[in-house]
């Protein structure tokens, strides 16, 4: 970023000058890497000047853990964060809320307690908690797809950019490695808002404290950085299965909003024969023809070509019964994302920026470390160049070229101060 802006002679001399100083050299990566925080994978210098590794290439896939399990391996910095809301009580203990047990038949159990318990209040057995967000306001409809991306999402996409739809996509971090391409697709499609569904589709309920953070995060973490630096701010429970462990740990950790939804159509369920694609769509247009208050939030699907059917031929009806028809944080007029401002971001900012948002001392939270138009950030930019004169001047002295250096150092510092001033 630095030397995009230098000119041609100043960046000669500073290159000159670095390359005849190896400790300088350190001196230099160490302050790049410091800047704006950083992918847990990778340093922070290592994503500038076109450095990122192409989607979809091998380098890319390394950064992320193996797919459609529960990642083992997480930065430090989200450990921490943990550590320290555990700390402060704001997690509810095992012994309150008991990891659940997942049986051969699909059911759960929570211990001694009911799904349906205040403790737990699990949105997929028809609990409404008042930590999650399941309706719409009056006259409104969210319009979500779940579990992408996805092969039968691309027909999906295609209908939202010819209706000019505007959608949350919940997407799942292993199905984005897997399906690059049909991210990137609904990625440049206008109007497209990304949030998390975990890493590998887990039940968030059976896993973990860490578990717990590991699959929100690498999700956050890949989306922002193949999304142009943007940090999701919401998230859906796979399955609908949380309670208030999970709910807590996603909110003290990340700062995530909890969606979930109010009707189920049942889309899934065609797929697999359970119900047949019209007895769906008559339940599901009877709604859309209901009562509008409380809006609605649908909880849809783009893992079959019968899901996506099901939105294509119900959207009309949507327009027709005078629904206002929107993704899901426009419903309320929220920002997209965490670094964003409300409505669709029109800054986009460099990948591999830090996703973890410890909460303020007002019970709010801290956007990330790397807000702004850049990763850097334009005060750490302007400090770069205060910086360069510095070293450049060091080196200067240290050569014995102190005429011209003394007149670049003089230059670049300028230059910084300036820059500094101004922003």
């Amino acid at each position: 970023m630095l030397l995009n802006f230098l000119p041609v002679f100043l960046l000669a001399e500073v290159m000159s000058a670095v390359q005849a100083a190896p400790l300088l050299q350190d001196g230099v990566k160490s302050l790049f890497d410091r800047a704006g925080g950083g992918h847990p994978s990778w340093g922070g210098s290592a994503r500038r000047g076109g450095k990122f590794p192409e989607i979809g290439s091998p380098e890319w896939k390394a950064l992320y853990p193996p797919l459609d399990v529960p990642p083992t391996d997480m930065p430090q910095a989200w450990l921490d964060a943990l550590r320290s809301v555990e700390a402060q009580g704001l997690i509810p203990p095992l012994s309150v809320n008991p990891i659940s047990t997942l049986w051969p038949d699909g059911s759960r159990s929570y211990g001694d307690l009911s799904g349906i318990s205040p403790e737990i209040c699990n949105n997929g057995l028809g609990c409404g908690s008042p930590l999650d967000t399941s309706v719409a306001p009056e006259g409104m409809l969210g319009v979500s797809q779940d579990d992408g991306p996805l092969g039968p999402g691309v027909r999906l996409y295609e209908y939202f950019e010819a209706q000019n739809i505007s959608a949350t996509h919940f997407y799942v971090g292993s199905n984005v490695v897997r399906n690059y391409g049909i991210f990137l697709q609904a990625r440049n499609i206008p109007g497209q808002h990304f949030a998390v569904h975990t890493w590998s589709h887990q039940y968030t309920t059976s896993l973990t404290n860490e578990q717990v953070v590991a699959e929100i995060g690498w999700t956050m973490q890949i989306l922002a950085d193949n999304n142009f630096g943007l940090i999701p701010a919401h998230w859906r429970p796979p399955y609908g299965d949380v309670d208030n462990r999970v709910r807590a740990i996603v909110r003290e950790v990340f700062g995530l909003k909890t969606i979930t939804w109010n009707p189920d159509p049942q889309d899934y369920f065609v797929h697999v024969g359970l119900k047949s694609k019209q007895a769906v769509k008559d339940e599901f247009e009877a709604r859309v023809r209901g009562p509008k208050s409380p809006g609605l939030i649908p909880l849809e699907h783009v893992t079959s070509v019968e899901a996506v059917d099901i939105f294509i031929e119900t959207y009309p009806l949507f327009l027709e019964e005078g629904w206002n028809v929107t993704n899901i944080p426009d419903l309320w007029s929220e920002a997209w994302y965490k670094n964003s401002p409300s409505g669709e971001p029109s800054t986009r900012l460099d990948p591999g920026v830090s996703i973890v948002s410890p909460r303020r001392s007002d019970g709010t939270f801290a956007a990330s470390a790397t807000g702004g138009g850049s990763s850097l950030g334009q005060m750490e930019c302007s400090h770069m160049l205060l910086w360069a004169g510095v070293m450049v001047g060091a080196v200067g002295a240290w050569k014995g070229r102190s005429g011209r250096m003394g007149a670049l150092v003089g230059a670049v510092a300028i230059w910084g101060l300036v820059s500094t001033w101004k922003h």
